[in-house]
């Protein structure tokens, strides 16, 4: 049978494979209401020193933006094992095209309630609560993979989140 034809109105009414295609054929179903997402707050300007940047005459030291709620959750596990300069001096600049490396923490939460998928209509355990992006930079000319293990290592991080990663970029104009 070819899959492009296949009639998913054939599959019963409690199959989690027609709850996705009713899912996924929707836009509207894809969108998620306000309630749904959590705000950032305002932004805050930290400092970070780059990876790729080159770190003669503090080419490396770039100003980024973060959400206060994430920087208030930055606070409690640590500014110094992201590297983050919390009142960055004037050799910081913002770069354009310059995206800094970012760790995305979510909550750990032990296993508990099952809760029903709104797309599969399956039960499962959910395993996180809410999360945050920070923004991670260079220590003391570590790689960007030394800085990740050094976030991982920090038991004031993954004992309560678990942590991963996106890379830094410097996308040239």
């Amino acid at each position: 049978m070819n899959a492009q034809n296949f009639d998913f109105n054939s599959l019963p009414t409690n199959s989690s494979i027609k709850s996705y295609y009713e899912w996924s054929s929707d836009p509207e179903n894809r969108e998620l209401d306000d309630s749904q997402v959590t705000p950032s707050g305002n932004k805050v300007t930290v400092g970070v020193l780059a990876f790729g940047l080159p770190v003669t005459d503090n080419a490396n030291e770039c100003l980024v933006k973060m959400g206060t709620r994430a920087k208030g959750k930055a606070d409690g596990l640590g500014l110094g094992v992201f590297g983050i300069s919390a009142s960055p001096t004037g050799t910081y600049f913002a770069r354009n095209g310059f995206i800094p490396a970012k760790a995305i923490c979510a909550l750990k939460q032990a296993p508990g309630t099952r809760v029903r998928s709104n797309i599969t209509k399956r039960y499962y355990r959910p395993r996180t609560n809410g999360s945050f992006t920070i923004p991670f930079g260079n220590v003391s000319t570590s790689t960007e993979f030394e800085r990740q293990n050094a976030i991982l290592a920090d038991s004031n991080v993954t004992g309560t989140h678990a942590v991963t990663f996106t890379p830094e970029q410097l996308k040239r104009k």
